[in-house]
C-alpha cells in the first residue's frame, strides 16, 4: 500500500526528479506531494503544483511514479490531491500539460475531469 502526503522533505523528491527530469531545473517554488511505500518506507513517487494568485490558477507540475509502483492509480491520487489543494487555495483554474506521446497521463487527466485543447496555429 502507498501513502500520499504533502511534504517539505525535498531530498527524496530531488533525487527522483533528477532521475526522471535530468535536463530540467528543480522547481523550488512548487508545493510537493510524495508517495511512500508503507511496507519499506521508501519514496516511490512525487508530484508538484504551484499557485499563481496574481492569475488565479494553479499549475500542476511534474508527476512521477517509480515503474515498479505503476498500475495502482497513484497518478490519479496525486491529481486529486493537487486539485483539492488548488480549491482550498481559491484557484479558479487548474492547468497542466502533457506530451501527446504520454498516453497514460492523458488517460489519467481525462479520468480526473481535465479537458484537452490544442492552441490554433494562427494565434499570435
Amino acid at each position: 500500500m502507498y501513502k500520499l502526503k504533502r511534504t517539505n522533505e525535498l531530498e527524496p523528491i530531488r533525487q527522483m526528479y533528477a532521475y526522471e527530469f535530468s535536463n530540467c531545473d528543480f522547481p523550488e517554488d512548487h508545493t510537493f506531494w510524495m508517495a511512500v511505500d508503507q511496507a519499506s518506507g521508501l519514496a516511490i513517487g512525487f508530484a508538484s503544483a504551484v499557485y499563481r494568485p496574481d492569475s488565479g490558477y494553479v499549475y500542476l507540475g511534474s508527476c512521477w511514479v517509480h515503474p515498479l509502483a505503476r498500475g495502482h492509480k497513484l497518478q490519479r491520487r496525486f491529481l486529486k490531491a493537487r486539485v483539492a489543494w488548488a480549491r482550498k487555495k481559491g484557484a479558479d483554474r487548474v492547468v497542466t500539460y502533457t506530451v501527446l506521446q504520454n498516453y497514460p497521463s492523458m488517460v489519467n487527466l481525462l479520468a480526473c475531469g481535465f479537458e484537452f485543447y490544442k492552441p490554433r496555429a494562427d494565434r499570435k
